[in-house]
């Protein structure tokens, strides 16, 4: 598709989009389909020819809308608030066009010596980045967060950034929280070992905290115990207090607490200004807050009391993507001191240092993910589009709606409200049994006239309804109303409710056998507790020599409640779920019941009712009065009439006082304090009706205006890119002088907005599409994958199961069944082959899959020790940690180093052989030597197609090696290569592929596809998801046994739509276009390759066989560095460096995907002019070239590259007794 092509399609998806929005409500909310739906329809095989654009268009509104489930309908109120708005959807699009990648803010090779203080300036995209840290600044700034947490407020150590989900986000804040722990302990106790250390940690959170939480526990490997919240669902400073000395009484160290500002199940908040102080109280604890949907409402000046207590934090995060009108993915993380998290997650390798790292932030070491999409322009987008002003009145009438939708509910006396309607979810229900709302509930979702989901509060089963379409109105809440007691009244005659009344009975009677039977198996109804038993079931070993640690059978904490034993059995349950026992024993004695908060075996003694001074862990919000978790409705009225009279005089003495009070007052004052600001804000939405529709939002015929000029400028500008630098030529911090230092009050024009994109964004910006840029490798972009992003953010779904998209599963499994079935992967990895136990899963980045195989090799591995060592079955999982090594080589990209850091496990660097390439002899003794000091070979990653010099790792020899061992992993990254073995004459590259368990390859390199889209195949789907699985309530469906749900199978929860840009570009190209492409960089790479050997002055440095040359002056790494500098100064040309076969490189890769035998003619030009203009004044100064020095160099292979923590470790490291980073294994200087 050429610019032409683009240009009138794409100005016809701008017409399909807004034809999409204005008929939106003519369609079921909901699909009618089947699993495996789509299957049906499309063909078995990616095409080989292209085909037409209209028949691509028409399948897509045969075929893949009749599957979506539709996030923008009016009648959708289910979940949350799915972001989309017009202005977004153009940032996106801006983007996309772009298609440049930002990961540092510029690049340099490393000094090699005192007269090469600052060289070669390459920048990956300083706009990028810059733009970021100003928006966050933005956002952070109007949600009310401290100076601390911004970047780029005068002393502060914080700044925010944008990840992909917030499970991300509490992911990365947990690590750091962790890295903080362990540095410490390590600090007092240099003698324990790690993994005894580790086994001490312990996080907590209420079992009102998101899923994601667990998650990022299970990966950290740390113990979570879930905390009873109290009866308006809060987590309670008490509670928490109660569980941290119990816990340090056992040994154990408090190290992280997650809080949540606005929960799923019922939009409730747990009381900051209780837990902050209570966490100041232990030395080494993290706090994070996690306010992914409430957290947009905080821009309210109204809504910032329920930020009270946000001083205490150490980090915050909030999905923007939720209710701030941003598409997926957009979620915000802030932090209070950057240099704690990055310090957690940085490797330095030498193709990302640069000049410039102590005055700019590299968002590399923030994430996961070494590359990132330009996320800030549509988050910028919205911020100036709407102002501040506008996002407000949004947030304001969504709150509106919701608290109308609660006046009718509670007008009908036969339902009954179930939270505290704060913002805009309603809870509520039937009153009656909770099989009368679940049929409910089923009955109306099947209709396709609405779409909710349920939750349990407080032990109901309850209906969630939320107000989530950006332009709700009124009459979308009444006709809601009017279908749910539609459907309501068909199930409320009074044999029904006899009937169900003794079917409640005699289910409840059922239950409690139940609950006694299968403690092993018992769950939170809503937010899963702990991890799956059969993966984490360990006893507690007790390493570290404490004074509070000893404590004998008969000894009690300061309740008198907690008796502490040896595990008896391997049953458990979580820490809330005991009170589900509180049953007497036939003799009347008290009953221990076993509980598990992870890693956790215990004893509760629950004495008998009226004997014990506190009937459970959760006090009383007013602190003197104690109570249980499940208060009686008589109790809380008794307690309402006692305190009337106070309330009431405290009222009038703190009338019209709406400031945020501080956390030395009572907790009765806290209490009312926050009744006063809820009143308050009632009365402003009755009285300030500023929300108007046609002054806060784009409209669909603006949309359809600014949409095609956006084609138009995306057109000119890839039509007129050669005549732009390649790279900018700006200073850090060139963008924040020319931008306002806070959001908007007001809307902006756009073509305000537009201009400063043309004279201040674009300035700083890296053209990854440059016909001259042929740095890294290629940035996957084309029309159709822009186009495919564009629906996708249009339709605007999340799919995270089957049910919540069924479209958006079923065709990223057909599509990565094509892919994989045209690389050439065995059948055990493509879905639909007969017998097939694996599949494959899109992913945000190549580092992604790389650390998820490893969390599940991790896993087996330690499951497997656990086996064979019996007698030491009953230890912490943690303790096996330090048994287990992987492996990759020296030209693995430094995405392993960062998992294995991240998993706390050694990591031995292999020397490959002269091609590059890791021989199995290599891996085979380092095997045997390994084992010999009684360590398990757990994980090997091989590598097809290196970033240093897109070498091959030999898979034949290395995979018989792995299969030889009892219990290792073989993974393979082709995240570049492996787009090429789409045509037959390069899958001899593949060969050994069957011996491996999985495989990744990143079409948003090599096959047109815009980041982010990595594709992660796996041998067996079950080990991966057994690692990975959280089940709440909400994410529940029907079809869980019949269909896949990709939730359970990476780190975040939610996904965008990614297989229809991926599907665009098969269909559009077809294999036999894609093949033609990556033979033509091919064929270019070779032209370069005789270019570089005619001229006696160069030599040509790897075997090259796909798009790319590593080359040389035949003259000291010196005149090599400068040479580099040189090129890349004129802005005329982009080029990275490489370390290889120990020599400094210089790395040329075919990028362009029109690319032409004249680009690299005059590619070659500008080398060759510089060439001789760097010899001859290096040369004329004598300047020798003599062998690099330990001291003085870095191992710089291009991807593979150790961080500088590593480079400083002694050799004496060989003996792999460091587990908290990976370990550099070097047999001497020369390899260093």
């Amino acid at each position: 598709m050429d610019c032409n092509e683009f240009r009138t399609k794409g100005k016809d998806m701008i017409d399909y989009i807004c034809n999409y929005n204005e008929n939106l409500h003519t369609r079921r909310v909901t699909p009618n389909i089947e699993p495996g739906y789509l299957r049906r329809l499309l063909p078995e095989d990616a095409p080989h020819n292209p085909e037409d654009w209209d028949s691509i268009m028409a399948d897509v509104e045969t075929k893949i809308m009749p599957g979506v489930t539709h996030w923008q309908h009016p009648r959708f109120h289910a979940y949350f608030p799915s972001g989309n708005s017009f202005p977004s959807i153009l940032g996106d699009m801006l983007s996309s066009g772009m298609g440049c990648i930002g990961f540092s803010w510029v690049l340099s090779p490393p000094i090699l010596n005192l007269l090469l203080m600052l060289s070669t300036l390459q920048a990956a995209s300083p706009a990028l980045t810059e733009l970021e840290t100003i928006v966050l600044d933005w956002l952070g700034k109007a949600i009310g967060l401290p100076d601390q947490f911004l970047a780029l407020k005068e002393g502060s150590r914080g700044g925010g950034v944008i990840q992909t989900s917030a499970s991300e986000c509490v992911l990365v804040s947990m690590l750091a929280a962790r890295a903080q722990a362990l540095k410490r302990l390590k600090q007092q106790h240099p003698f324990v070992e790690e993994g005894l250390l580790l086994s001490k940690l312990m996080a907590y959170c209420s079992r009102e905290a998101h899923s994601c939480v667990e998650k990022a526990a299970m990966i950290c490997f740390v113990k979570l115990r879930i905390l009873e919240p109290d009866e308006k669902s809060s987590l309670r400073g008490s509670t928490l207090m109660m569980a941290m000395e119990e816990d340090e009484t056992m040994g154990l160290i408090p190290f992280f607490v997650s809080t949540t500002l606005g929960t799923t199940s019922c939009c409730s908040f747990d009381n900051l200004q209780e837990i902050g102080p209570v966490c100041r109280k232990f030395a080494c604890v993290w706090l994070h807050v996690d306010g992914a949907y409430a957290g947009n409402s905080f821009i309210c000046p109204e809504l910032k009391y329920l930020l009270a207590g946000i001083e205490y934090a150490d980090s915050f995060n909030t999905n923007s993507n939720k209710w701030l009108l941003t598409n997926f993915d957009c979620s915000t993380l802030w932090v209070r001191d950057r240099i704690r998290l990055t310090s957690a997650l940085v490797v330095d390798p030498l193709y990302l240092q640069h000049g410039y790292s102590d005055a700019t932030i590299d968002y590399r070491h923030w994430g996961v993910p070494l590359s990132r999409r330009f996320r800030s322009l549509k988050l910028w987008f919205v911020l100036r589009s709407y102002g501040i002003s506008g996002l407000q009145s949004y947030i304001r009438h969504h709150i509106k709606l919701a608290k109308i939708f609660e006046s009718l509910v509670l007008k009908d006396k036969r339902f009954e409200i179930c939270n505290d309607v704060k913002l805009g979810l309603v809870c509520f229900r039937l009153k009656g049994s909770d099989k009368i709302n679940e049929k409910l509930l089923c009955n109306i979702n099947a209709s396709g006239k609405l779409h909710m989901v349920p939750a349990n509060v407080n032990d109901k089963y309850v209906i969630r309804f939320c107000v989530v379409a950006q332009n709700a109105t009124e009459a979308d809440i009444d006709y809601a109303w009017k279908v749910i007691k539609e459907f309501a009244e068909e199930h409320l005659d009074s044999q029904a409710v006899e009937k169900e009344q003794e079917q409640q009975d005699e289910v409840f009677e059922l239950l409690e056998r139940k609950k006694k039977e299968t403690l092993a198996q018992k769950r939170s109804f809503f937010v899963r507790m702990v991890s799956d038993p059969k993966i984490y079931n360990p006893s507690i070993a007790k390493a570290l020599p404490s004074t509070r640690r000893h404590l004998t059978e008969t000894a009690e904490s300061p309740d008198g409640n907690v008796t502490v034993q040896p595990p008896l059995s391997a049953s458990w349950i979580s820490w809330p779920l005991a009170f589900l026992f509180q049953g007497i024993a036939e003799d009347g004695s008290a009953s221990d019941v076993p509980i598990r908060f992870r890693h956790l075996d215990t004893k509760v003694r629950l004495k008998t009712a009226g004997k014990s001074a506190n009937g459970g862990q959760t006090p009383s919000p007013e602190g003197d009065i104690a109570k249980s978790p499940k208060r009686s409705p008589v109790f809380n009225r008794k307690q309402q009439s006692n305190h009337e009279s106070y309330d009431k005089k405290l009222k009038e003495n703190h009338e019209g006082n709406l400031s945020v009070v501080c956390s030395c007052c009572s907790c009765r004052q806290r209490q009312l304090h926050r009744v006063l600001c809820e009143t308050a804000v009632s009365q402003k939405l009755t009285i300030q009706s500023r929300y108007d529709p046609t002054c806060i939002k784009m409209e669909i015929e603006e949309f359809r205006q600014h949409g095609k000029e956006m084609v138009d400028y995306i057109c000119d500008y890839l039509k007129n890119i050669k005549s732009l630098r390649v790279r900018p030529l700006v200073e850090p911090g060139y963008l924040k002088n020319l931008l306002p230092k806070e959001a908007p009050e007001e809307p902006e024009e756009w073509d305000a907005i537009m201009h400063d994109v043309k004279t201040k964004i674009m300035m700083g910006v890296t053209h990854w599409q440059h016909p001259r840029f042929h740095a890294y490798f290629p940035a996957g972009n084309s029309f159709p994958s822009i186009l495919g992003d564009m629906l996708s953010d249009a339709i605007g779904c999340i799919g995270f199961s089957w049910d919540s998209s069924p479209a958006c599963t079923e065709l990223e499994m057909i599509v990565l069944d094509w892919f994989g079935r045209a690389i050439g992967l065995p059948d055990d990895f493509i879905l639909s082959s007969k017998g097939s136990t694996g599949g494959g899963v899109l992913q945000s980045s190549a580092s992604d899959c790389v650390l998820l195989t490893m969390l599940v090799a991790r896993n087996e591995a330690i499951n497997y020790l656990k086996t064979i060592k019996r007698k030491k079955s009953e230890l912490e999982h943690s303790v096996f940690l330090s048994q287990l090594v992987g492996y990759c080589s020296k030209e693995s990209h430094s995405c392993v180093e960062k998992a294995a850091k991240i998993l706390l496990i050694k990591l031995r660097i292999l020397e490959p052989d002269d091609n590059g390439a890791l021989r199995g002899e290599t891996l085979k003794a380092h095997i045997e030597e390994d084992k010999a000091r009684g360590l398990l070979p757990f994980f090997v990653s091989a590598i097809l197609g290196s970033t240093a010099s897109c070498s091959f790792d030999n898979l034949t020899e290395i995979g018989v090696i792995c299969k030889e061992e009892k219990c290792c992993w073989l993974h393979v990254d082709a995240a570049y290569a492996g787009s090429a073995f789409i045509c037959p004459e390069l899958k001899y590259l593949l060969k050994g592929i069957e011996f491996a368990d999985s495989f990744n390859v990143n079409p948003n390199k090599w096959l047109l596809v815009n980041f982010d889209c990595s594709c992660l195949w796996i041998r067996n789907k079950t080990k991966l998801t057994d690692a990975l699985t959280v089940n709440p309530i909400y994410l529940q469906h029907a079809k869980e046994e019949e269909a896949i749900d990709y939730r359970h199978w990476g780190i975040p929860l939610s996904r965008r739509f990614r297989s229809l840009k991926l599907w665009f570009v098969f269909r559009k190209y077809g294999l036999s276009g894609l093949r033609s492409y990556i033979r033509n960089h091919i064929k270019l790479a070779r032209y370069f390759e005789k270019l570089v050997k005619q001229d006696g002055r160069f030599e040509v440095v790897n075997d090259v066989r796909l798009g790319l040359v590593c080359f040389r002056l035949l003259a000291c790494d010196k005149i090599n560095v400068n040479l580099l500098e040189k090129i890349n100064s004129t802005g005329k040309l982009l080029v990275t460096p490489a370390k290889v076969k120990n020599k400094f490189v210089i790395r040329f890769c075919v990028n362009s995907e029109r690319a032409t035998k004249a680009d690299i003619d005059c590619a070659w030009e500008i080398i060759g002019n510089y060439a001789k203009l760097v010899a001859t004044n290096l040369l004329s100064k004598k300047v020798c070239a003599g062998k690099l020095k330990k001291c003085k160099a870095q191992r710089a292979a291009f991807v593979r590259n150790v961080s500088r923590e590593q480079l400083n470790k002694s050799v004496e490291d060989r003996n792999l007794t460091d587990l908290a980073s990976p370990v550099l294994v070097s047999e001497s200087d020369e390899e260093i």
